[in-house]
């Protein structure tokens, strides 16, 4: 994980009894942590404003008990087509232990500080 300093870009939040969350991203950092309060947040930290533009265009959907999560794949410039690095984006999710989390990734460090019900990872650039 990156020691740049970082800005809360945004920040959402669920109440939603036993989650199961999707997050789709090219090239971002993910840190998964427990959710003090049971309610599940998604968290976009921002070190540029390229990470800042990305948290803003994600897209980020709830019905029911499922929650998804997309970044960078919608509105992509010529940078992003020709780079899968979302430059300065670190995305953090606080979930409740009772969560079934999916992960697809291109690459991108992952830090898990949770014990979850399901945690599926799948990437492209680095083993698991």
């Amino acid at each position: 994980m990156t020691t740049k300093s970082t800005n809360i870009a945004r920040t959402e939040s669920f109440q939603i009894e036993n989650p199961e969350i999707r997050l789709e991203t090219i090239s971002s950092d993910i840190e998964i942590l427990e959710s003090i309060d049971g309610k599940t947040y998604v968290e976009f930290r921002a070190t540029s404003e390229d990470g800042i533009r990305q948290a803003e265009q994600a897209d980020i959907s709830a019905s029911g008990s499922k929650i998804s999560v997309r970044v960078g794949k919608r509105n992509r410039g010529l940078k992003e087509i020709f780079s899968f690095q979302l430059e300065g984006l670190r995305i953090i999710l606080r979930l409740p232990k009772t969560s079934l989390l999916e992960i697809k990734s291109v690459s991108g460090d992952l830090k898990v500080e949770v014990t979850l019900l399901s945690l599926d990872l799948s990437t492209v650039s680095r083993p698991i």
